[in-house]
């Protein structure tokens, strides 16, 4: 008895986490020190720094606790001419431990053991690929190089090298990389990590219609089961391969239920005989907030002829969270479909978003990114020749 007794105890015992962090550690070689390594958080396709380190003999060291026992996605980050600009994808949950091995700059293959089945499957799909996405990075790192220069010199010869270095990446990954993914996952049990790679295949479909992988994808779509489909990942699959009319210049502009934070519906086109300027925005994303100022003072100067809507495409909690922390005076809402919702009809691929309606609810222009006001001038500039147009009529 005392036997079985002391078995039980031993095996709660290895079943229990020896801690509560989550501790990341890494050991790196041609790396200089001093440089400064980052944590980013990866929540509904929100990126946000957690910490930083600063690698000293080659070593760095994350250490936090979790606010709960989920699974999560975060990044490693290294800011840098020198590395290329894809993170290190790390799967984490609290009591784990996780072991970083970098031997080049080649940041997105560096070896990680960790004892949980996502991160194990995320290096499962590196290793089978291993020279081509270090072959990738090294065309990533060049490619900025050459649109940097272009950028400073204005010399076309620039960019088209960058170009021809763009397409040949492109190249690799489209036509072997994605490929050889899809194969793995056929042959894979589903799991985080999978839903993940496969939100990333579609989000590519998506972006670029020609790449040789839809078959896969309809194929790996079909493993999913009825909630899996009718997730915000099954979602996007399932757009990806039936992509939605995207609503042009001229077009009614669509519309749907949108909530406010206290769950109250509205709909677009109950402000019809005014202007109305959509805002497509996400915490993480710097250009968003900073525009929050201009869309402020636009909802003020042309509060008589004008109504700004900004539509956020986080999950319900993250959008409470940052309204919080940005608290928003004109229409805060969100369809809570992310970018699978109004976003896929209004071709929202980057964001910030932006599209300008007209008082008959007719589409009058949309552009993404921010600069300082340029917001506003757009604004002035479309209201102006709206007007002009029908005094001219």
């Amino acid at each position: 008895m005392k036997t079985i007794l002391l078995s039980v105890i031993l095996l709660l015992a290895s079943c229990t986490p020896k801690h509560d962090e989550v501790r990341i550690e890494g050991q790196l070689k041609d790396v200089d020190d001093g440089m400064v390594i980052q944590l980013f958080s990866n929540e509904g396709g929100v990126g946000k720094c957690l910490m930083a380190d600063t690698i000293i003999d080659g070593k760095f060291r994350f250490a936090y606790t979790p606010e709960d026992d989920n699974l999560r996605n975060v990044m490693i980050v290294l800011r840098s001419d020198n590395f290329p600009s894809m993170p290190l994808d790390l799967w984490v949950k609290k009591g784990c431990d996780v072991s970083i091995t970098g031997k080049d700059r080649y940041i997105f293959t560096w070896d990680v053991e960790s004892n949980l089945n996502e991160q194990k499957f995320r290096q499962k799909l590196i290793k089978a690929s291993l020279n081509e996405w270090k072959e990738v990075q090294r065309l990533s790192i060049e490619t900025n190089k050459y649109y940097r220069a272009y950028a400073m010199e204005r010399n076309q010869r620039m960019k088209t090298i960058a170009d021809s270095l763009n397409k040949i990446r492109d190249d690799i990954q489209f036509n072997i990389i994605y490929k050889r993914i899809a194969k793995i996952m056929l042959d894979s049990d589903i799991n985080a990590a999978w839903l993940k790679e496969l939100e990333g295949l579609a989000r590519m479909l998506s972006y670029e219609k020609d790449i040789p992988i839809r078959e896969e994808l309809r194929q790996l779509y079909d493993m999913l089961d009825e909630e899996q489909k009718k997730s915000d990942v099954g979602t996007s699959v399932y757009l990806a391969l039936n992509p939605p009319t995207v609503a042009a210049k001229g077009d009614d502009a669509p519309d749907s239920d949108i909530y406010d934070l206290e769950g109250n519906i509205h709909h677009i086109s109950d402000l019809r005989g005014k202007f109305v300027l959509l805002d497509f925005w996400s915490d993480g994303c710097g250009p968003c907030i900073m525009a929050q100022p201009e869309l402020k003072a636009v909802s003020e100067e042309y509060k008589d002829k004008l109504e700004v809507v900004s539509l956020n495409l986080q999950d319900k909690k993250g959008w409470k969270k940052v309204s919080e922390k940005h608290p928003i005076t004109w229409h805060n809402w969100s369809d809570l479909k992310g970018f699978n919702g109004l976003g896929a009809v209004y071709g929202v691929r980057s964001i910030p978003h932006f599209v300008m309606i007209s008082p008959e609810g007719k589409i009058l222009d949309s552009w993404s990114g921010y600069g300082k006001d340029h917001l506003k001038s757009k604004v002035k500039t479309i209201i102006k020749a709206k007007y002009q147009n029908s005094v001219n009529q």
